[in-house]
């Protein structure tokens, strides 16, 4: 049990007891450390002279029992008395199993293999077959329908919806302000103005009936859209008005709509004509109704736009 050496607090250990040294001094601490030295260097002894205190290794007696010298040697009773050339023939026995036993697994492996690639093969060739097959149905298929492109004109509808460029109208005119800018003309479409025959008097202008016919010789009935009056020298004192004619009888039923060259100008046009069917074969005239009271008009043309 522990032994009280003074009053101060603090112990120290003396065998398995528990020695009170008072207040600590060097002394006290020199004396604890050298017996914790010989306690300590008596367990290292008690344990180096333990005949196996390490279990867990091999010893070198164990080992002896377990182990061959590096340098050893085998007796004949050892490895059976084989003489080199028996060991020999073993190994050229056990090399010649082997190679026969590789060779049936090589033939095996390439007989398996060459079974495979055949089907492979035959099912790549069943599958071309088919898609050739199939494409070539399809192909035929589509060349063989009667409208495959329906966003495209057929000769057969282009025939019956247009007219070819180089048509013409049964007469020696075409529109005045057409072009041809692709291969074809809408089959119903109309050539405004085809038409335009021109009266003409050269020098002073005199009233009076018209004697020159302009006949239509188209073929078809025409639609006269315009007339239009001008002279060279306008008329001065009084307006120069003009008149159209078809068949002898006034196309102006409506004589105010009559074109009306005014005072001191030199044009006028009216598109308010009464009558506008020229039939083909009828012809047309023009009269001059009134002209300028102090100077009449000069060089008087008269222009008829039908279509």
């Amino acid at each position: 049990m522990a032994k009280k050496l003074g009053a101060a607090g603090g112990y120290s250990l003396s065998g398995s007891q528990l020695i009170d040294v008072g207040s600590p001094s060097d002394t006290h601490h020199a004396a604890n450390q050298g017996y914790v030295d010989s306690a300590a260097a008596s367990a290292v002894a008690a344990h180096e002279v333990e005949e196996n205190p390490h279990t867990q290794y091999v010893t070198y007696d164990d080992a002896a029992t377990l182990y061959a010298e590096i340098d050893h040697t085998h007796t004949a009773a050892e490895i059976g008395a084989e003489t080199p050339a028996g060991a020999q023939a073993k190994a050229d026995a056990g090399e010649a199993a082997a190679k026969l036993w590789a060779d049936g697994k090589l033939a095996d492996a390439q007989g398996y293999t060459d079974y495979w690639y055949g089907q492979a093969t035959d099912y790549a060739d069943g599958l071309v077959a088919d898609v050739n097959g199939y494409t070539d149905y399809k192909v035929g298929e589509h060349a063989g329908a009667v409208d495959p492109h329906p966003q495209y004109v057929t000769a057969t509808e282009g025939d019956a919806a247009y007219s070819a460029i180089g048509h013409n109208h049964n007469s020696a005119y075409a529109t005045i302000s057409h072009n041809h800018d692709s291969a074809y003309a809408a089959l119903a479409h109309t050539h405004v103005g085809s038409f335009s025959p021109v009266y003409s008097v050269t020098g002073a202008v005199t009233t009076g009936a018209g004697t020159y016919r302009v006949y239509n010789d188209t073929g078809r009935t025409l639609t006269i859209s315009s007339v239009r009056a001008s002279v060279g020298t306008a008329p001065t004192g009084a307006s120069l008005i003009v008149d159209v004619h078809k068949n002898g009888t006034t196309i102006f039923t409506t004589q105010s709509a009559r074109p009306t060259i005014a005072v001191s100008t030199n044009t006028s046009k009216s598109t308010t004509m009464d009558v506008t069917t020229w039939a083909d074969g009828d012809y047309l005239t023009v009269d001059v109704d009134q002209v300028g009271s102090t100077v009449a008009g000069a060089n008087l043309t008269v222009q008829v736009v039908a279509g």
